[in-house]
């Protein structure tokens, strides 16, 4: 985080005020102090842009979007190697999940928080390399091996002729002894979301 305390000339800027919530995920690139003692942030946002917010020493709550500065006004450039995969696996309180490319992991209770996570960790990961990514940029693959291993209790044969695939087909991708393609682990997944669908909608159907 570079940080500078020198007086600056404020921004010209147009009034807009903003909540607080908003900010949360962004990543502060640079922070300054205004003659009035206004703390001013340049801040970069999940999609890459940057802005500055003018920060109040009399209401910390009180915060002011000011005009983008002129270098920033384009977002970030992403990196070359894009989508980023992450390997996610089950765990007892919800999901981890790793980069194989970067060294990047995280966890979450739900996919949806993972997937935030990841783009919150290597974005703060790529912090000196001036790139940025989104959720867009990042791809979720499930470790069949260790999630079948998680759920013992599905049947692997019953579930290869649901899929109409091979039953050594799938042991080997489960065992770790083939790994499956993206078109095959995603014909897997989709049959455990199917099935999951059925339990989903048989428990719903209960008195």
């Amino acid at each position: 985080m570079a940080m500078s305390m020198k007086s600056k000339k404020p921004s010209v800027h147009r009034r807009e005020w903003v909540n607080p919530k908003k900010l949360l995920r962004c990543r502060i690139y640079n922070v300054w102090l205004e003659p009035t003692g206004n703390a001013v942030l340049t801040l970069i946002d999940e999609s890459g842009n940057m802005n500055e917010y003018r920060i109040y020493q009399d209401n910390l709550r009180h915060i002011e979007l000011v005009t983008a500065p002129e270098e920033a006004a384009h977002p970030l450039p992403k990196p070359a190697q894009v989508p980023i995969e992450f390997i996610v696996e089950r765990t007892g309180t919800g999901y981890s999940a790793y980069a194989e490319a970067y060294a990047v992991y995280t966890v979450g209770t739900t996919l949806r928080e993972v997937k935030g996570n990841m783009v919150e960790a290597l974005n703060l990961h790529l912090e000196d390399t001036g790139y940025a990514v989104t959720e867009d940029d990042v791809r979720l693959t499930l470790d069949l091996a260790q999630f079948f291993a998680y759920y013992k209790v599905i049947n692997v044969s019953q579930l290869a002729a649901r899929l109409g695939m091979s039953q050594s087909l799938l042991a080997q991708c489960i065992g770790g002894q083939k790994k499956p393609s993206a078109q095959q682990t995603e014909r897997i997944v989709e049959g455990l979301c199917q099935l999951g669908d059925e339990l989903s909608d048989l428990y719903e159907s209960l008195p």
